[in-house]
């Protein structure tokens, strides 16, 4: 079962040191959240652009702490 992890985002957690604690050795175990970021990622018109892009960097991050996490 994967464990639910907080606290990236706007709550600041570190994203590398998440999955590097979190992950097991095939890379995965962990569910991370980051709603908050993402639901205010702006208050402006461009709130849809803007918490579209920052669920893509949110993610981009993950996908590259995982690949540097796993053995080569």
């Amino acid at each position: 079962m994967p464990l639910l992890i907080p606290g990236i985002g706007a709550q600041g957690g570190d994203i590398d040191s998440t999955v590097s604690a979190g992950c097991n050795a095939d890379g995965t175990g962990i569910m991370i959240n980051s709603s908050r970021a993402i639901l205010y990622a702006s208050a402006g018109l461009d709130g849809r652009e803007a918490a579209a892009e920052t669920a893509k960097t949110t993610r981009d991050a993950l996908k590259l702490a995982r690949h540097d996490f796993l053995p080569s």
